[in-house]
């Protein structure tokens, strides 16, 4: 249940994130800048990187999405405990990571 629940809040988390983004600037205020904005952060993945323009260092996981919403995940699963039975061999930062960018694709 607690998984589910975790799992839940990097999507929700993701939504609000982008939500407040599209409400803080003004070229987003019609439902289709908002759409052709997020066509073109999934091209290419645009949306992991920090500088998607730059092909010598574009700074993958370091867009402000992807930072903001690892912020809010590390900062909620600060103290739990691991469960040995989900240890995938990762370690846990690179598992919420990629958690992290995959909902953002989906927000």
């Amino acid at each position: 249940q607690r998984i589910s629940e975790w799992r839940g809040n990097f999507g929700s988390t993701a939504i609000t994130i982008l939500m407040a983004f599209f409400a803080s600037t003004d070229e987003f205020k019609t439902k289709e800048a908002r759409k052709d904005y997020a066509e073109y952060q999934l091209e290419d993945s645009r949306f992991v990187y920090e500088d998607p323009d730059n092909e010598d260092s574009p700074g993958a996981f370091l867009s402000e999405f992807i930072l903001r919403i690892f912020a809010v995940q590390l900062n909620a699963t600060q103290g739990r405990q691991i469960i040995d039975s989900l240890d995938f061999g990762l370690p846990g930062y690179q598992t919420a990571l990629a958690l992290t960018t995959a909902a953002v694709s989906f927000a």
